[in-house]
């Protein structure tokens, strides 16, 4: 999707970049829409999926459109000399969108030397430095609780200090409240909710669910998760973790959160933006987020190739099914007929769980696609669902 609009409102510009996030909201919700419809095949549905993850896969090198987005970024940036206490909204806004590219760059320079535990740490960061920009580019925005809690910093990043020396301790405090108050920042999910509620869209909470929660769960956290990144599916130990994000995914994040913020405060000076909400869509849809790199490897690795033409039969019959006989039958007949598609559809992977959570995930899903059969029908009566 691009944006042809020649200037972007900030409320406009997260409104048309939020459909922009590629395989992580609009691509899956359209693929998913249009298995409940009637008029797309199977083939065509899964085409169109196929499209999105080779747009993602395959390269896209942009070096001099990137280096003209950055120098035109990096023109925004005018709050030197710093104001100090004086400091507005806007200006603590230029100061992330200036960390932002250089975050960008390390990101870029990390990944040319293949380091990608280093490339998605820096990602990381580029994506939370997004939310908090948008968030403090708000109006409304209180920057002195910024001041507070440079407090709050000095206190933890001292406090060793004082432990053996009670003039040491009660100097830090006094500085410390000369400073002010100490006060926590806001929490990165409440910066995105934030955002969302006044942008009237999803799209900084969409970044932190889809991003932001699963690269803290497996990178920079000690996480159960995040260690068996070492254990193979067979059980080995392996020097190198499992990537849960790749280097060019964790590439398009970087440059798409220097772009979104970028484009922000650009609509805040009153310059150009639609350059850096073009950039921001073109990488935004080339980002596969961590649950989907995950679905895909585990996927292909347990594929039973052998098995896929009998799979994909009983996914037509059960789509076929749902399109024109399940209005006609019972809840517990239509429950019945999904369970037992999906458990011929899921034949084709093989994954290693206890049958009783293999239970769990038929009963479940064959129970939604029932209720979402039961709701899309003509209320005749025809289709009955227990209390």
């Amino acid at each position: 999707m691009c944006i042809r609009s020649a200037r972007l409102s900030f409320r406009a510009g997260l409104a048309a970049a939020s459909p922009a996030l590629g395989p992580a909201t609009e691509n899956y919700t359209r693929l998913m829409d249009n298995a409940g419809s009637a008029s797309p095949s199977v083939a065509a549905i899964m085409g169109s999926l196929a499209k999105h993850v080779l747009r993602a896969v395959l390269p896209h090198f942009d070096p001099r459109h990137r280096r003209d987005v950055r120098a035109a970024a990096r023109r925004l940036v005018t709050c030197a000399p710093w104001p100090g206490d004086g400091a507005t909204s806007l200006d603590v806004a230029q100061l992330a969108l200036l960390r932002l590219l250089w975050l960008q760059r390390e990101t870029h320079r990390a990944a040319r030397a293949r380091q990608s535990e280093a490339t998605v740490l820096m990602a990381r960061a580029a994506v939370e430095l997004c939310i908090a920009g948008l968030y403090w580019l708000q109006e409304g925005a209180d920057v002195a609780v910024m001041r507070r809690n440079n407090a709050d910093s000095l206190r933890r990043l001292l406090h060793f200090l004082g432990d053996d020396d009670p003039m040491i301790r009660t100097l830090i405090t006094a500085v410390a409240t000369e400073i002010g108050p100490p006060e926590q920042l806001p929490d990165l999910r409440r910066m995105a909710d934030s955002v969302a509620a006044t942008a009237g869209r999803s799209f900084t909470q969409d970044l932190y669910h889809r991003f932001y929660v699963p690269l803290s769960t497996y990178y920079p956290h000690v996480s159960p998760s995040a260690l068996l990144r070492h254990v193979t599916p067979n059980d080995r130990l392996d020097d190198e973790p499992a990537r849960v994000l790749s280097r060019r995914s964790a590439l398009h994040l970087a440059d798409a959160s220097m772009a979104v913020l970028a484009a922000a405060v650009a609509e805040r000076t009153g310059a150009e933006n639609e350059s850096f909400v073009e950039y921001a869509n073109a990488h935004w849809c080339r980002a596969i987020p961590p649950v989907g790199t995950l679905a895909t490897r585990s996927m292909f690795r347990s594929m039973r190739w052998r098995k896929l033409p009998g799979a994909y039969q009983s996914i037509v019959a059960l789509r076929q099914y749902r399109t024109d006989e399940a209005a006609r039958d019972e809840y517990s007949i239509r429950k019945t007929r999904m369970r037992s598609g999906l458990a011929d559809a899921l034949q084709l992977i093989e994954v290693d769980i206890e049958q009783r959570l293999r239970d769990i995930v038929l009963d479940t899903a064959a129970d939604e696609l029932a209720k979402l059969a039961d709701e899309s029908s003509p209320g005749d009566g025809l289709m009955s669902r227990p209390d």
